[in-house]
């Protein structure tokens, strides 16, 4: 499916083309690869498409993947990309993703954004948000709430050890150790589901819905099985207490998920899996280790990343908006979050996972 309109073109994310692009561009993220998009698309039953601009010989120089969320709850919108941390235009030109300034003629940033806003006239989309930062320009509404942290790292593991906080973090790991908590892979199927019982139980905890089961089938049989990504798991006389989910792509190793066993945190679980993934990041060529986003106001999770020695960074979200309107729905989502909180936590865990089932789709 594709139709051109000036020099933009749409085009589905399975699109030869657009695959060629995304493997071809050396900064181009987990997020941006059309398994990601798939994985969400399949599950919740979002609109997919690209949003590219070429050449006057047809070569793809900029474009974006989008997926529409038509909820009754939260208004119709588009998203570049939902439950993603970040996901911004991707370029042929790298210098692209370092200009500053105000939109120009000549650019293909530029370009990209003048045709993504002659699809949303054309299709009457009220929003279309790019979980990155843009020039501002007249109707953008900018959310900058969140921040990103991203751990630099080394082919010498020791060194990037080196630079964890010795009480906070170093002593943790050695503590694990200690107590005898071994870190392994969760193979197939078996180690998914043994995470995604601990999810269950920290989603609970939290008092938020719970992903649906379907979703990490299909992240195993898309990115896992595929070799981009992995499960891990902590264990303690041979029960899971801990694991965490860590997507692959180029250079960048980044965590995506974690769930753990409130009452065996005293083991420090979770610090032996971090430093098993860092570890395992440095010796296999990767360069960053992506932390994932963390809310302004959550001063202690903030602290906990620091430690390891990430950098921290605001991540802003772009959303071009029609006048008035509120920025991607995140009142609804707030109001329904404040509501089921308290209930979830109070509920049996298969209230967690049923509501999760029934509403997560419209939390993007």
């Amino acid at each position: 499916m594709s139709r051109s309109m000036a020099n933009g073109l749409v085009m589905m994310p399975t699109d030869e083309r657009w695959r060629a692009f995304v493997a071809a561009a050396p900064h181009a993220s987990i997020f941006q690869h059309p398994a990601w998009g798939s994985v969400l698309s399949e599950c919740y039953g979002y609109r997919s498409f690209v949003a590219v601009v070429c050449d006057e010989d047809g070569e793809i120089q900029a474009g974006v993947p989008i997926q529409e969320v038509a909820s009754p709850l939260t208004r119709r919108r588009w998203i570049s990309l939902p439950f993603t941390d970040h996901c911004g235009p991707l370029y042929r030109d790298e210098q692209q993703l370092t200009h500053k300034g105000d939109v120009s003629e000549g650019d293909w940033r530029g370009e990209l954004l003048k045709y993504l806003g002659e699809l949303r006239r054309e299709a009457g989309a009220p929003s279309l948000e790019l979980r990155t930062g843009l020039p501002p320009q007249d109707g953008m509404l900018v959310n900058d709430s969140q921040v990103l942290h991203l751990l630099k790292l080394s082919p010498q593991s020791q060194e990037v050890f080196d630079n964890f906080h010795r009480s906070q973090v170093q002593r943790n790991i050695s503590r694990a150790e200690r107590e005898g908590v071994e870190v392994r892979r969760g193979e197939g199927r078996k180690g998914l589901d043994a995470f995604y019982a601990l999810h269950i139980q920290t989603r609970r905890r939290l008092g938020v819905p719970v992903q649906p089961k379907r979703y990490f089938d299909l992240l195993r049989a898309r990115l896992l099985d595929s070799g981009m990504g992995f499960v891990l798991l902590a264990y303690s006389d041979g029960r899971p207490i801990a694991g965490a989910v860590f997507l692959t792509h180029n250079t960048t190793l980044t965590y995506k998920y974690g769930a753990s066993d409130a009452d065996s945190w005293s083991l420090r679980p979770n610090h032996a899996l971090f430093w098993t993934a860092i570890k395992w990041g440095c010796d296999n060529g990767y360069r960053v280790f992506d932390w994932g986003k963390t809310g302004v106001d959550n001063e202690g999770l903030r602290r906990f990343k620091g430690r390891w020695g990430a950098e921290e960074s605001i991540l802003p979200y772009s959303v071009l908006d029609r006048a008035g309107q509120e920025a991607h729905g995140t009142s609804m989502q707030e109001r329904l979050s404040g509501i089921m909180g308290l209930f979830i936590q109070k509920s049996p865990p298969i209230v967690c996972r049923t509501l999760g089932e029934l509403l997560y789709k419209h939390f993007a």
